[in-house]
């Protein structure tokens, strides 16, 4: 099963909620909790996106290894393209893409250390 989808009746994990108040701040809430007040509404969306996918490289990382590189797949098979920040990946992910590679990630890679395979981890990729 895909790591990122609950099984049929299974609860999540975490649980995140983004209230927006009447004087136009967004609290961003876990489990309950707030974690953040923000007030431009223009950086409520990259701030969210930030908090949930670390949430999820920190359930992903009990079961699967996890490295800062890109992935892709083709013919049934992934290849991994580890490397440094501002070294290139998400431009040569982006180029094998053009070259009918399927994305499986840019900037994190899930391998599963029982199977040997790549899971997806699709973000935007600019």
């Amino acid at each position: 099963m895909f790591p990122g989808r609950l099984a049929e009746g299974a609860q999540p994990s975490v649980l995140f909620d983004v209230l927006h108040t009447h004087d136009a701040a967004y609290t961003i809430v876990r489990d309950g909790l707030a974690i953040e007040v923000v007030e431009n509404h223009d950086v409520v969306l990259p701030f969210v996106v930030g908090v949930l996918t670390s949430a999820a490289l920190q359930e992903l990382r009990n079961r699967y290894f996890l490295f800062h590189a890109g992935s892709v797949a083709r013919g049934g098979r992934g290849l991994l393209l580890p490397a440094p920040s501002g070294s290139g990946k998400t431009t040569l992910v982006a180029a094998l893409i053009q070259a009918g590679f399927g994305f499986l990630a840019e900037d994190v890679a899930v391998l599963d250390p029982s199977t040997a395979e790549l899971h997806p981890f699709a973000n935007s990729l600019f």
